[in-house]
């Protein structure tokens, strides 16, 4: 068998960062990562932060794993060729229902293969359960995970850090907070366990009772937009910053003039923007990709036009 391994997350709480952390750390110990992403547009984009590390990389655009793409997800795990001392690390969207995704895994015949599935939380401590009326998507995708890593610590305040855990401990009591090299370990002692056909020590939390998966009621979309072949560095940083608040994460790739026309892979997650180089022989072309609640796109064409 090989081990499944959700990784999910509040849009912008840090997965594709974990992932790109963590699987060196699985490499080194001789495990094989292949990773499987699904985002709400254009999961290419953030594909290309793996071609250079992961086994396979497997990117499903649409809707989420756990309802609209869940069937090609499953198409996809029973083709992917996997093998004793691999693991599949699955990074679904930012409002996957977690409890519907890893109760339809357990179910399914294609997946027999694999594991139960051990869920991996991310907690961005910074804006845990200020979602602005997300915030009980936020706490049921932590419910059904065995391990949740802390997510944008640094400057968060003790006082701050002691109310995320608390929180942690109501609506995940099962739970193990761990540091990104704890769980790689236990990763890792999972691939020995499964192909020593020792019993596995974690278990799949119980599905909350009354829990009714109704992503509508969220309202969240994606936008997507060209951008223009090259352009100035200060005026698209400024175009960023005057996103509207609806946006909860952009990303996209973008090729900067006064930077030696080098092309970028982006993102921005609240204040925070990131970027970091990426080869011209990356097929994508400059583009944007707006994700959010209730997105005006009217103000998104006309900011960007």
């Amino acid at each position: 068998m090989v081990p499944l391994i959700p990784v999910v997350g509040f849009l912008g709480a840090g997965k594709t960062t974990f992932l790109k952390d963590i699987i060196p750390l699985l490499i080194k110990k001789e495990v094989r990562p292949h990773v499987v992403i699904n985002d709400f547009q254009n999961a290419r984009v953030d594909a290309i932060y793996f071609k250079d590390i992961a086994e396979t990389i497997t990117p499903i655009n649409g809707s989420c794993v756990c309802c609209g793409s869940f069937e090609e997800l499953i198409r996809i795990l029973h083709e992917l060729k996997v093998a004793v001392g691999d693991v599949v690390l699955l990074e679904s969207n930012g409002v996957t229902d977690s409890i519907t995704l890893i109760e339809n895994l357990s179910l399914r015949k294609e997946c027999q293969r694999y594991t139960k599935p051990l869920q991996i939380s991310i907690v961005d401590t910074k804006s845990w359960q200020k979602r602005h009326g997300h915030d009980q998507l936020e706490s049921e995708q932590i419910s059904t995970a065995s391990f949740i890593h802390l997510s944008k610590t640094t400057h968060t305040s003790k006082k701050r850090m002691d109310t995320v855990r608390k929180d942690i401990r109501v609506y995940a009591p099962h739970a193990e907070i761990m540091k990104l090299e704890s769980i790689a370990n236990e990763l890792v002692k999972v691939v020995a366990n499964v192909n020593n056909k020792t019993n596995l020590q974690y278990t799949v939390p119980n599905k909350p009772k009354k829990h009714a998966h109704n992503h509508t009621k969220y309202h969240f979309n994606s936008w997507e937009s060209p951008l223009p072949a090259s352009v100035i560095q200060k005026n698209f940083y400024r175009k960023l910053k005057q996103l509207p608040e609806q946006v909860i994460r952009a990303k996209g790739i973008v090729r900067i003039k006064d930077l030696s026309n080098q092309k970028f892979i982006f993102q921005k997650v609240e204040e925070d923007i990131l970027v970091k180089p990426v080869s011209e022989s990356h097929e994508i072309e400059p583009l944007i990709i707006c994700i959010g609640s209730n997105l005006p796109t009217d103000k998104l064409q006309s900011l960007f036009r």
